[in-house]
């Protein structure tokens, strides 16, 4: 083999014995063929960018997760904060995005290209009609969930403490990480990087911050265990916590989804409950807006709006106590 990578970061393989990989420092996707011979199928080495188009036109900024399923291959494209997909998976392909808009992170919720947001995606698994992603920046798991129409697609969050994108008045606030065993919502995870799904539907996230296997399971419930180690909670010493993990050609972390660490304040825990109750009014109010995408006469541009109205109320509050129990570093 005479090819040369720069920091690759996911592997897929297909049934063909091709292996497709990204290499995240040459801003490409290539596939080695059983033979070993190396070919740029994807993108332009050394030419970031966010273009979607013919294969060897579009461009990626540190793609860093990949996945193949049903002829598609499913690309995290890390340093541009979206996913995107390559069908055919061929040098004819297209590429397109699929969720998440280029140069926009957030953790918002809703439409996959009609007001979702993404933060450094890592992991990505697929099963049936739905996409799990590893979304670190956020330090959450999160879905796409397909549907025929691609406007239909809509991402929502199933665990791991989500952040809210802000507007005009209200700063915004990223997915806060931890560690803490719980369903959806109240379990936290640490930047996560990789996840898998099994025949079942349980997810495997590799919780790297907090260097653990988590498990979520299918279970109605979103359960989140920790399978290793054998520890459910964590706090690091003073100092020691570890810095958000960024492609390797991405330069400096943005400045979304790196906050948290360290100890809670007092006030944290006075004020936890409230929280809590906040937390899972927004959760049954995205499940409810996303359920009806699946109707045959929805309309996501109509369900982001009430999405946004219904949850004005509470982000004021929600930014007013992210500040009052924010994390000491």
């Amino acid at each position: 083999l005479s090819a040369l990578f720069r920091d690759p970061a996911a592997i897929a393989t297909d049934a063909a014995g091709n292996t497709y990989v990204a290499d995240t420092g040459n801003h490409v996707i290539r596939m080695l063929a059983p033979s070993g011979a190396a070919t740029t199928l994807a993108g332009s080495a050394q030419a970031p960018g966010a273009t979607d188009a013919v294969a060897p036109a579009a461009r990626f900024n540190a793609p860093a997760g990949l996945a193949l399923a049903g002829g598609t291959l499913y690309i995290a494209d890390t340093g541009n904060h979206t996913i995107r997909t390559l069908s055919p998976v061929t040098a004819a392909g297209q590429v397109r995005t699929l969720a998440g808009e280029a140069g926009r992170p957030g953790s918002a919720d809703g439409p996959a290209l009609d007001g979702a947001r993404l933060n450094s995606p890592r992991g990505l698994a697929v099963a049936g009609a739905a996409v799990y992603i590893a979304d670190t920046g956020n330090s959450v798991v999160r879905r796409i969930d397909l549907f025929p129409e691609p406007a239909d697609n809509f991402v929502s969050t199933i665990a791991g403490h989500p952040g809210d994108d802000g507007d005009d008045e209200i700063p915004a606030i990223p997915g806060v990480p931890g560690f803490k065993d719980g369903s959806g919502f109240d379990a936290w995870f640490r930047h996560p990087e990789g996840i898998a799904v099994d025949g079942a539907g349980n997810l495997y996230v590799a919780d790297t911050g907090n260097a653990a296997i988590r498990r979520i399971a299918n279970d109605g419930h979103d359960t989140v265990t920790t399978l290793a180690p054998a520890v459910t909670t964590y706090e690091p010493a003073p100092g020691s916590e570890p810095p958000p993990p960024t492609p390797p050609s991405a330069g400096a972390p943005t400045p979304h989804g790196t906050g948290g660490g360290g100890s809670p304040t007092p006030w944290f825990f006075l004020g936890l409950p409230l929280l809590m109750a906040l937390r899972f009014y927004n959760k049954e109010t995205s499940r409810k807006l996303k359920n009806k995408t699946t109707a045959k006469t929805a309309n996501p541009r109509k369900i982001s709006i009430k999405y946004f109205f219904l949850n004005k109320s509470s982000r004021l509050l929600r930014f007013d106590l992210s500040r009052l129990f924010a994390v000491k570093n």
